[in-house]
């Protein structure tokens, strides 16, 4: 269960407050990688540290936002349906990320 500062109505204000937090990009992830989606620049998983999950609740289901730094510095966040709009290459992903937290879908 989301506490109230976990959980946001839409993905913009979302954004608009993780952004002002520092999480500055949006990731996108492939089979092993994460990617900045402005530059394509790679991030295996071992280069990634999840700092937290917040939750957006929507009339037709929910979506994980996932906050993310790499070890150059870098913060961003990473957007995940949930149930069967999720992604099986972000899901696995965020199971190996360098400092061992298990998402559980």
């Amino acid at each position: 269960m989301y506490t109230p500062d976990k959980l946001f109505t839409t993905i913009e204000e979302a954004k608009s407050k993780l952004h002002g937090q520092g999480y500055k990009h949006v990731y996108e992830v492939d089979e092993n990688n994460m990617l900045k989606a402005e530059t394509g620049e790679i991030h295996p998983a071992e280069e990634v540290t999840l700092d937290d999950e917040f939750s957006v609740k929507q009339k037709d289901g929910r979506t994980s936002i996932y906050t993310l730094t790499t070890n150059a510095g870098e913060r961003g966040i990473l957007l995940d349906g949930f149930g069967t709009t999720g992604s099986v290459h972000r899901t696995n992903f965020l199971k190996h990320l360098s400092d061992g937290r298990t998402i559980k879908q």
